[in-house]
């Protein structure tokens, strides 16, 4: 009995050639972008950390507070942390076009409150929307001329 086979053996041993040329184009592209992703992912990432006991150690305390002066159309208040040290109602001075008046009234609340605070050398002044740019620079001012060497300026809360 003769088995026939259907190719030759010469056709069935033939080299057997692998293009590796799409695999090798996809690891140029995908290996440079997978090692900057990893370098650079921590970048993206935002930590988070919160505070621990320190943070209720360090709080301010009253001879730690700063001297708060809010000035309004209506009013000048001075306080410190708690405690109120003046207030002086502007009904009459309230849109005056006069700034003396506002530094006046100003120093005087100064003044007092140097007396109550001797090592006092702060100041953060309050104003409200309505206090006229001309006010704001006669605040200044006052405070530079009261001797206090770092003024602030915050928004007076209604």
């Amino acid at each position: 009995m003769k088995t026939t086979t259907r190719f030759r053996p010469s056709q069935t041993i033939s080299e057997v050639t692998i293009d590796a040329t799409p695999v090798m184009n996809m690891f140029v592209i995908l290996i440079p972008f997978l090692v900057g992703m990893a370098a650079f992912s921590q970048l993206a990432v935002q930590r988070l950390a919160l505070p621990g006991n320190e943070a209720a150690d360090s709080a301010q305390t009253e001879a730690d507070a700063p001297l708060l002066v809010s000035v309004t159309g209506s009013e000048i208040l001075a306080m410190r942390g708690n405690r109120t040290i003046g207030r002086i109602d502007r009904g009459d001075h309230a849109g005056s076009k006069n700034p003396e008046d506002l530094g006046a009234d100003l120093a005087s609340l100064l003044h007092a409150s140097q007396r109550l605070f001797p090592d006092l050398h702060h100041v953060t002044l309050a104003l409200a929307d309505e206090v006229v740019c001309a006010d704001v620079v006669a605040c200044f001012d006052t405070c530079q001329k009261a001797g206090f060497v770092d003024v602030g300026v915050a928004e007076a809360v209604r």
